[in-house]
């Protein structure tokens, strides 16, 4: 644009604008840094031509120049998200990239309240670490709950604050966000200027064919001065990234007064059939109402095309989509299936939940993101646990709320539930004070509530499974719980163990032991708020915690389960003194600790996802002290007594991990402290947690000679699979004997998927999935056998610990698989076989039961276990008639 001639429009007065300014300094910059290069290549040509005989000799800022290496930390606005707290506090994450073609240095990241160019604060005292970031590769980034005042409106994080990483963009380290349910609240009290423009306001002026030019009428409704700020034109809607025409200035403009700003001619290319102009662009002047800064008109002379035939993608959500569970008084959690109807490949885009009806001023509960989806693909989203208030009876959800991804149909994209006749699965569930005989009808799932009398804190469940031999002492099976996530609110962390207790693997797992279940409901508090105590994981700031409901909660377990025994006995079971107790990930490193401080507690004990490092049986190591829980030393200040190595011995361990388990806590201040993590690090030196450390664990446990098994599970990430959970319930039957007795661990392919060998004698008839790697799209057989008319219909697979599937059967053999992860794979029966590719095109035969249900035999003879499924529709349906646990 040429703002200085504007001739038919008002005009500010004659000077350069900063921006102008900037610009021209970037182009001096520019010219310094060419005319140096110029001077570089003719030193060069010079030296090649010199003729004296000396051997070329490369010159490495040439070098630099001519291949630059250089980092590229990028954020945009899209990748910070803000989500309020059931306690009214907020937390931000953020997700970086690196588009160099190097790794990043460490570098600083800053969230702020309000823009920092405009005195924003900083949400809490520090900065926050990142990196270092290799090419193509994503970090996230998050921060601690924070409280904001009352006029904080937005959040904005910067990376790499004081340039100390050397990147090839400087200019895309910033990135906001309006805070969720307080875009305008209080500003019409603090802000009184309010740019204002519509529809209405912009006038297209046709030069000649192709050739337009614009005008806009920019009104301050407010009552006070606007200052100077920016006018952006654009071919086209700027947020579906439309062209940018011009950039011009305007302002400032009196209360009640109007400015009017217009363009030069402006030649559009084929398609571009509206102009549109945005005022205050990037925000810099603090309105009343940040609402009506867009307008937008199509072009005269022609009608902009029907979005069907420019537009393929459409996202697509009905009400009955939407799953909210109650999961105690007033707390609610939701998951919605999004599929992708249109033939193009549908891009990253935003979802909204909100409590209330979003177009009547529901309140915003969180941001999330979604997408990539393959068209015919679908994507599961879903919410932590949210508190609602009284007056609040629907949970809405809404995708693409700023309408960045252009959609044929943009009217399918929101959708509702009325929360009033949801029951709470609390409600369920029959609650227990004193020990008393019970009612029991079998499958029983009790909550017993806190006694501080009897020295536990909190409440626990207990499932009793039907058919328990009352004639034959059994093991209680203890599964500490780990709600994955922290919250001040006890009842997050109290329905997430009911979850555990009704729908998961530790449910399965007793239920096939024929033992009772033990799950405790220990909170895991927000780390600012109780010391960073990772009770969950039984850290070192749990074990420290002396005072308070969460005194001691191993000593509070420990209770429990003695209470829990008096308790079945009382009700005619015959109940062993010591437990089986299991744990995954977090809980994993609970049931390990616990081992070791209370063996005498425990008859066998299965931790899986140790990230790599269970307690070590040692007190030292390469000439380091392992103080408990690295190692055992110092343990007695936490057992009042000596370490029980005699009763330790005679428990009997089974330690499992995933060869692609990448989910490494060594930086997580939640899990170590800093001085226990750089003690790690010099003490057990490992490139990598998977297979280095993991290894040496191993290492250190077979030289203990210990009654222990280490096993990896190939190919498997941070999960349970089926035959896992098979290897540890075998493990539990073996050892309930007076000796220790190792198992034959399942052996998944490490690369062959079509070549897997099945552990002999099994027993789950419900395995999971063979190892999920890279996901290629199968083609579709061409040669397909006619169908047993029993396996037509739609089936649903129930994985022990999440990753459920779906799959649709067609009488001509055509097959429709969903996943949990949003993927699908179409294929066909051939000769009564399909192939996969979500499992790397392995190969399985598909065979009807007696009773009706369906097993998938995996490997080159198709026999031992199989994935059952059973039929939930008579007919194939290739939507999601249940929600896919992940």
């Amino acid at each position: 644009m040429q703002a200085a001639n504007r001739s038919n429009f008002p005009q500010k007065r004659d000077e350069r604008r900063p921006e102008m300014i900037e610009r021209q300094k970037r182009f001096a910059r520019l010219m310094v840094v060419v005319l140096m290069f110029a001077f570089v290549l003719s030193v060069a040509e010079a030296g090649k031509q010199s003729g004296n005989g000396a051997p070329m000799v490369s010159d490495p800022d040439r070098d630099a120049l001519e291949s630059p290496s250089e980092a590229d930390i990028v954020i945009e606005n899209g990748d910070l998200t803000v989500e309020e707290l059931p306690d009214g506090r907020f937390r931000a994450r953020l997700s970086i990239h690196n588009y160099g073609n190097t790794a990043t240095s460490k570098f600083k990241v800053i969230f702020y309240a309000g823009d920092p160019g405009k005195k924003g604060r900083r949400v809490y005292p520090g900065h926050h670490g990142a990196g270092p970031i290799m090419p193509g590769d994503t970090w996230n980034e998050g921060t601690l709950p924070f409280t904001l005042n009352e006029d904080e409106t937005e959040i904005f994080a910067i990376v790499d604050p004081d340039n100390e990483v050397e990147e090839s963009d400087e200019t895309n380290n910033k990135a906001s966000q309006v805070i969720p349910g307080r875009q305008t609240k209080h500003k019409t009290e603090s802000a009184k200027v309010d740019i204002a423009i519509n529809d209405e306001n912009l006038m297209v002026i046709k030069v000649s064919d192709g050739v337009f030019r614009a005008v806009i009428g920019i009104y301050n409704k407010g009552s006070a001065p606007s200052p100077e700020f920016g006018v952006y034109f654009y071919a086209g809607n700027p947020n579906k990234r439309g062209r940018l025409l011009a950039t011009h200035g305007a302002g400032p403009i009196m209360p009640g007064d109007v400015w009017r700003e217009g363009t030069y001619p402006h030649k559009l290319e084929p398609g571009e059939n509206t102009i549109s102009v945005v005022v205050d662009p990037d925000n810099k002047v603090d309105e009343s109402d940040e609402t009506n800064n867009k307008a937008s008109q199509v072009i005269p002379g022609g009608q902009a095309k029907p979005r069907t035939e420019s537009a393929k993608v459409d996202i697509a959500i009905g009400d009955k989509d939407l799953i909210v569970t109650k999961l105690s008084d007033r707390l609610f959690e939701a998951m919605i299936p999004i599929r992708n109807r249109g033939p193009v490949p549908l891009p990253r885009f935003k979802v909204h939940f909100y409590a209330g009806d979003p177009d009547k001023g529901g309140r915003l509960l969180s941001v999330q993101n979604a997408g990539p989806i393959k068209p015919g693909g679908s994507w599961l989203e879903g919410t932590h646990p949210h508190r609602l208030k009284p007056d609040e009876d629907t949970f809405s959800v809404v995708l693409d709320p700023d309408n960045r991804v252009e959609e044929s149909n943009e009217t399918n994209n929101k959708a509702s539930q009325n929360l009033s006749k949801i029951v709470s699965e609390s409600e369920k569930v029959d609650k227990v004070g004193a020990i008393r005989k019970l009612d029991l009808s079998g499958d029983d799932i009790l909550l017993v509530e806190a006694r501080a009398s009897e020295d536990f804190n909190f409440p626990y469940y207990l499932f009793i499974p039907g058919g328990i031999d009352k004639h034959r002492a059994v093991y209680i099976l203890v599964e500490p719980n780990n709600s994955g996530m922290a919250s001040d609110d006890p009842g997050v962390h109290q329905a997430k163990a009911l979850t555990l207790v009704k729908r998961s693997h530790a449910n399965k797992m007793a239920g096939r032991l024929g033992v009772p279940l033990l799950i405790p409901t220990f909170p895991r508090p927000m780390p600012h708020t109780h010391s960073w105590a990772y009770t969950h994981a039984l850290d070192i700031d749990t074990l420290e915690v002396l005072t308070g409901k969460l005194k001691r909660v191993d000593l509070q377990l420990t209770a429990m389960i003695k209470h829990a025994q008096e308790l079945l006995r009382t009700n005619g079971f015959k109940i062993n003194d010591k437990v089986f107790i299991h744990g995954f990930s977090a809980s994993a490193k609970f049931c390990n600790r616990y081992s070791y401080l209370h063996p005498e507690m425990v008859k066998a004990a299965a931790a899986g996802g140790v990230n790599g490092l269970p307690t070590l049986p040692v007190r030292e190591w390469n000439g380091y002290e392992l103080p408990f829980p690295i190692g055992i030393a110092g343990i007695e200040r936490f057992t009042d007594k000596p370490f029980d190595e005699r009763a330790f011995k005679q428990v009997a361990h089974f330690i499992y991990m995933g060869s692609s388990d990448r989910n490494d806590t060594l930086f997580s201040r939640e899990a170590w402290r800093e001085e226990e993590a750089a003690l790690i690090r010099k003490a057990l030196p490992a490139e990598k947690m998977m297979p280095d450390r993991w290894e040496l664990s191993r290492k250190i446990y077979r030289q203990q000679k210990l009654n222990a098994q280490l096993v990896t599970y190939n190919g498997v990430g941070h999960s349970i699979q089926g035959q896992m959970l098979d290897d540890v319930i075998d493990f539990f039957k073996a050892n309930a004997g007076e000796k220790y007795v190792p198992i034959v661990p399942y052996e998944y392919p490490s690369i062959d998927p079509d070549n897997i060998t099945r552990k002999p004698d099994e027993t789950n008839k419900e395995a999971s999935k063979p190892v999920s790697t890279t996901v290629r799209t199968k083609p579709t057989a061409s040669d397909g056998s006619k169908v047993p008319a029993g396996m037509v219909g739609t089936w649903f697979f129930d994985n022990p610990h999440g990753d459920d599937e779906q799959m649709a059967i067609f009488p001509d053999g055509r097959v429709v698989a969903l996943y949990s992860n949003g993927h699908k794979d179409q294929t066909k029966i051939v000769d009564g076989c399909i192939e996969l590719a979500e499992f790397d095109n392995a190969k399985c035969r598909m065979t009807i039961q007696e009773d009706g249900s369906l097993v998938q035999y995996f490997g080159p003879d198709y026999r031992g276990t199989g994935k059952r499924w059973n039929r939930i529709a008579p007919e194939p349906h290739t939507n999601l008639l249940r929600p896919l646990k992940d």
